[in-house]
């Protein structure tokens, strides 16, 4: 039945279908409907930010983004700023992105995801000084997360700073 999780499920799933068939207007219509029935759906909002990027309609996938962003739990928000990201980068944006990840970054200071976000912008930008010393701030702040280790070790061989790259991979797991 509709009211069940597994109605919006049955329509996420139809809605992704319908748009890998070219038909996004119907994927559009099946995915707010699954929305209806399940309002947090993380899932349901990515996918109907999909559609409204693939007709063009960015504000609102950005909408629908940062609707994500706000639902999600915080260690799960760099999905939604990677999202956020992805669509602004892909309009050769990279400026308009810099100042949203930021502003996420000075609405909320503690907010860990929006700092890795900001600082892989500038590992794309070849912003080395940048990149380095925010990638260098998340390590500190969490020396176990594996993604911002291996951001920081990329971050290393991209700008050719192989000793430190080796260093860190070398402690990788004595140091957890």
């Amino acid at each position: 039945p509709d009211s069940s999780p597994w109605g919006a499920s049955a329509r996420w799933h139809e809605a992704s279908l319908l748009l890998q068939m070219n038909r996004a207007a119907q994927a559009e219509r099946v995915a707010r409907r699954s929305l209806e029935l399940e309002p947090n759906s993380l899932d349901t909002r990515q996918l109907l930010s999909l559609i409204c990027r693939w007709e063009n309609r960015l504000h609102e996938a950005e909408r629908l983004l940062a609707e994500l962003y706000e639902l999600c739990a915080p260690e799960h928000r760099a999905y939604a700023l990677v999202q956020l990201f992805e669509l602004h980068v892909g309009q050769f944006d990279v400026k308009e992105t810099q100042q949203r990840l930021a502003a996420f970054l000075a609405n909320d200071p503690s907010d860990f995801s929006a700092r890795l976000a900001l600082a892989r912008l500038h590992v794309g930008m070849d912003d080395n000084a940048k990149a380095r010393e925010m990638l260098e701030e998340c390590w500190r702040l969490k020396p176990a997360d594996i993604d911002v280790r291996a951001a920081l070790v990329n971050c290393y061989v991209i700008f050719g700073d192989y000793q430190k790259a080796t260093r860190l991979l070398e402690t990788w797991p004595a140091d957890q």
